[in-house]
C-alpha cells in the first residue's frame, strides 16, 4: 500500500479511481465483524493514496449480502475513513449502499442553486 502513496507521490499513476479487494491481501477475513479490523489499515491507506491522487476511492464488497444492518454499519464507517463508494455482490444492497453513500435533498438542493 505504500508504494501506491510513493507513486502518487512522484505522479507516475494516471487512473480515475482506487477501489479495495480484500481477496489479493494474503489473509483470511472475519466476515462476522461489523467492521473488519485487518483491513482497517488497506481502507485507510486506499483513501488517503486516492485524496492524493484527487480521485475516487471504493470499498471491497460486503460479502454478508443477506445481513442488511451489516452492510449499514460498514458502509457508515468506511465512508468515514474517505471512501467515496462501495461495491455491491447482490442487487439487495445497492439501495443501502446509495443511501449512505448518496447525496442528500440537502445537498442536491444546494447544488442546484449553486448551478443556477
Amino acid at each position: 500500500m505504500l508504494t501506491i502513496v510513493r507513486a502518487i507521490d512522484k505522479q507516475v499513476i494516471n487512473t480515475k479511481f482506487f477501489f479495495l479487494v480484500a481477496t489479493d491481501l494474503g489473509f483470511t477475513r472475519d466476515t462476522k465483524q461489523s467492521f473488519e479490523k485487518e483491513l482497517q489499515y488497506a481502507r485507510s491507506t486506499v483513501a488517503i493514496a486516492a485524496k492524493a491522487a484527487q480521485v475516487l476511492s471504493f470499498d471491497t464488497p460486503n460479502v454478508q449480502f443477506t445481513n442488511p444492518q451489516h452492510l449499514l454499519e460498514e458502509c457508515t464507517q468506511v465512508k468515514q475513513l474517505g471512501i467515496k463508494g462501495k461495491f455491491a455482490i447482490h442487487p439487495n444492497q445497492i439501495a443501502t449502499i446509495n443511501t449512505v453513500f448518496g447525496f442528500s435533498v440537502e445537498e442536491v438542493a444546494y447544488a442546484a442553486k449553486v448551478v443556477n
